[in-house]
C-alpha cells in the first residue's frame, strides 16, 4: 500500500536583519548594508526559493534580486535618510507560499562631524581632504584619548580610515571593552566600516573609542557613525530661487536635483523669468521645476510682482501659493513650524508694526509654538551679494528671532551665502541667533560679490544647485547640492533653540 500525503502547510520565515559590512566603503548619498535571514521552518517540504522586496519612503514594495534561489543573504546600497521596509517569505516544493515576514521601517542615517552626539576631548582635530566623508575627518595622535557617539537605534558602526601610520582603538560600548580595532594599512582606505555592534534592545547607547597609541605617534581616524534606527525618515526642504528662463539650461540642472531628493520643495522667489507671466511659467517654469508642482510650497519674487498683482504667479500655483492678495502661509512639517512670507513688501501692505503679514506672523508664532521654527521668503536680510541688505524685511526677521526661530532662507542675489547665527541687527548671537541662507542659484545666472558682510561664514558664486534641509526633531541638518559638474558643497548639523 502507498500512503500519499498532500502537503499543506507553508513555511514560516523570520523578518531579515540588516546589519553594516565590515570592511565596506561608505559613500556620500548611500550605505552598504547586508541582509541576512534564517532558514524558514515548519514545513513539511523543502524550502525551494525565497522572496524578498522593499519600498523606499513609503512608496510600493519592488523586488530584490537574489544571489540564488536558497540564498540567506543580500548586499544593498540604501540611500542615506531615507525609510526602508522589508517583506519576506519562503515557498516550498509542493507550491506552498508563507505569509510575509514584515520589517518596521528601518532608516540607515551617518552622524558626522559637529553632530551634538558626538563628544571628544580637546586631543582630536578635524582635517579636511576630499578623500574624507563629506571632506573631513576627525583624528588623534594622542594616546589614551576618547572620542564618544551617543545613538538611539538598533545598530551603530564607527566608520573611519585605515592606512599608514595608523594605530589601534579600543571599542568599548555603554562603557564595557568590546574589542580592540587595528586601522593600520599599507594604503589609505578612507570612509571604511571599522567597527559595528547591533542592540538586542533598541534605545539610547554609547559607543566610545578610545585611541591606544599603539605604534607610538599612530592616529586614529573618526570619518563619523553610522546609524540604524526605526522610523519613517525625517522630513526635508529642498529648494532654491531665481529659477527659470526660456533662454538657460542651468534650471533644468537644477531640477534634476529636484528628482533624487525625497521632500517638500521651496522656493525663495523669481520663479519665471522675465516679468513671471502666465506665459512664461508655461514655456519656462512647468517644464523643469514644474514636474514637482504637486510637492511644492512656494514664495514670490520681486520678477513676480512686474506683473500685476503676481497674476501669473498666484494664477499657476492656485491655493499652494496662499491668498493672491497675500502670499503669505504657515505648516507643519514633522517637528517643525514652517513660514512662507511675501517680502514683496510694498505690494501687501507692507511688512512693519501694523502690517496685516507682521500681524499674522506675531499671532501664528504665538499660537503654534514649537522646538523647532524656520521661514523662507525672497529678499534677504543680509547679504554679501549686490543687492546687499534689506530693511524692509528687518521686522519679520526680528519677530522670527524673538520666538526662537532657527532658519531663514531667502534668494534675490544670485549666489548662495550662509551665515552664522545672528541678531536682526546683525551682531553675532550664537545663543538665540537666526541662521540665514541666501540661495539665489536656481538656474538663472550668477552675480559678482559685493560688499561681504560680518558673519558671513561661507558663500559661493560658481555652482547652481539647491539648499537641502533635513528636519529632525530638535535639529537640523544642511547640505549644498550642487548641480553636475559642480565643485562645490556645503554641509552641516545645528540643534534648535
Amino acid at each position: 500500500p502507498v500512503t500519499v500525503i498532500h502537503d499543506t502547510t507553508a513555511p514560516i520565515t523570520q523578518p531579515p536583519k540588516l546589519r553594516f559590512k565590515l570592511g565596506s566603503t561608505v559613500s556620500e548619498a548611500t550605505v552598504p548594508v547586508a541582509l541576512d535571514w534564517p532558514p524558514a521552518t515548519g514545513s513539511q517540504s523543502p524550502v525551494v526559493r525565497y522572496e524578498l522586496l522593499m519600498s523606499a519612503n513609503y512608496g510600493g514594495y519592488v523586488a530584490i534580486p537574489l544571489p540564488g534561489s536558497l540564498a540567506r543573504s543580500v548586499t544593498l546600497e540604501l540611500a542615506q535618510q531615507q525609510s526602508h521596509r522589508f517583506v519576506l517569505r519562503a515557498v516550498n516544493a509542493a507550491g506552498n507560499v508563507g505569509a510575509w515576514a514584515r520589517t518596521g521601517p528601518l532608516v540607515a542615517g551617518v552622524l558626522h562631524d559637529g553632530d551634538p552626539a558626538i563628544a571628544a576631548d580637546v586631543s582630536w582635530s578635524s582635517q579636511a581632504a576630499p578623500q574624507f566623508l563629506r571632506g573631513v575627518t576627525q583624528r588623534s595622535k594622542v594616546g589614551g584619548s576618547v572620542l564618544s557617539v551617543t545613538v538611539t537605534g538598533e545598530r551603530v558602526a564607527w566608520l573611519g580610515a585605515k592606512g599608514p601610520n595608523r594605530g589601534s582603538a579600543e571599542v568599548l560600548v555603554d562603557g564595557t571593552l568590546v574589542t580592540t580595532v587595528d586601522t593600520a594599512a599599507a594604503a589609505v582606505q578612507p570612509r571604511q566600516v571599522l567597527f559595528q555592534r547591533r542592540f538586542d534592545v533598541p534605545g539610547t547607547h554609547t559607543l566610545e573609542i578610545r585611541h591606544l597609541d599603539d605604534p607610538v605617534g599612530s592616529r586614529v581616524d573618526v570619518d563619523g557613525f553610522l546609524v540604524v534606527r526605526a522610523g519613517g525618515p525625517d522630513p526635508v526642504l529642498v529648494g532654491a530661487g531665481d529659477i527659470a528662463s526660456c533662454d538657460r539650461t542651468t534650471d533644468s540642472a537644477t531640477a534634476t536635483l529636484l528628482d533624487g531628493v525625497v521632500g517638500t520643495v521651496i522656493t525663495t522667489g523669481d520663479l519665471a523669468y522675465d516679468r513671471g507671466t502666465a506665459a512664461e511659467f508655461a514655456a519656462c517654469y512647468a517644464p523643469t521645476w514644474g514636474r514637482v508642482k504637486s510637492r511644492t510650497r512656494p514664495t514670490p519674487g520681486n520678477h513676480e510682482y512686474y506683473t500685476t498683482a503676481a497674476a501669473g504667479y498666484f494664477g499657476y500655483f492656485g491655493s499652494a501659493a496662499g491668498a493672491p492678495d497675500k502670499g503669505w502661509y504657515a505648516y507643519d512639517l514633522g517637528t517643525w513650524r514652517i513660514y512662507a512670507l511675501n517680502s514683496n513688501c510694498a505690494a501687501v501692505g507692507g511688512c512693519d508694526e501694523g502690517s496685516p503679514q507682521l500681524a499674522w506672523l506675531r499671532a501664528d508664532l504665538a499660537a503654534r509654538p514649537r522646538a523647532c521654527v524656520a521661514a523662507y521668503w525672497h529678499h534677504p536680510r543680509f547679504s554679501s551679494g549686490p543687492h546687499g541688505n534689506n530693511m524692509d524685511v528687518a521686522p519679520l526677521f526680528a519677530e522670527l528671532h524673538a520666538a526662537g526661530a532657527d532658519v531663514v532662507m531667502t534668494g534675490h542675489d544670485h549666489d548662495y551665502e550662509r551665515f552664522a547665527l545672528q541678531s536682526p541687527s546683525g551682531e553675532a548671537d550664537a545663543s538665540t541667533g537666526v541662521r540665514q541662507f541666501v540661495v539665489g542659484t536656481g538656474g538663472n545666472g550668477l552675480y559678482p560679490w559685493g560688499t561681504f558682510k560680518p558673519n558671513s561664514e561661507i558663500r559661493q558664486n560658481t555652482s547652481f544647485g539647491v539648499l537641502e534641509l533635513t528636519m529632525r526633531s530638535g535639529a537640523y541638518d544642511w547640505r549644498f547640492l550642487p548641480v553636475a559638474g559642480g565643485m562645490f558643497t556645503d554641509s552641516g548639523t545645528a540643534t534648535c533653540h
